[in-house]
């Protein structure tokens, strides 16, 4: 049986990839690579009862966006195209009933100034079916 976090990581790169023109996407981002990127971050899982055995799962997504330059506009088209891919989202896939929700997004300056860094994040009900 796959995990709920495995089965949506897999999902969101299947979409992403799909559906996100103007930059790479990746679960792990290569040392050299030097272009706008989409990177599937942070996963978390949490029950909806005390009960740890309790297959369904409330999922905590990241969405990270880097781009290079001096303007946002980059970052937020990417943006764009992230959340109107996921932020709706449901499907049945590997026995589990995902359905997404996006919660917002934010880009700000890079540190050294080279470029914005987005962070999209998304909530994912995740029901185990019988």
């Amino acid at each position: 049986m796959s995990s709920a976090l495995i089965v949506v990581e897999m999902m969101a790169f299947e979409i992403l990839t799909e559906a996100v023109t103007l930059a790479a996407v990746f679960q792990d981002v290569p040392d050299d690579y030097q272009d706008e990127v989409v990177i599937i971050g942070d996963l978390s899982a949490e029950t909806f009862t005390d009960d740890p055995a309790d297959p369904d799962r409330r999922i905590s997504l990241t969405i990270n966006t880097v781009t290079i330059g001096d303007e946002r506009a980059p970052c937020s088209a990417i943006q764009e195209q992230v959340e109107t891919s996921l932020g709706s989202a449901r499907e049945t896939r590997d026995g589990w009933e995902l359905i997404f929700r996006s919660l917002g997004s934010d880009a700000t300056l890079a540190g050294d100034g080279s470029g914005y860094v987005g962070t999209t994040t998304f909530e994912i009900i995740a029901f185990k079916q019988d």
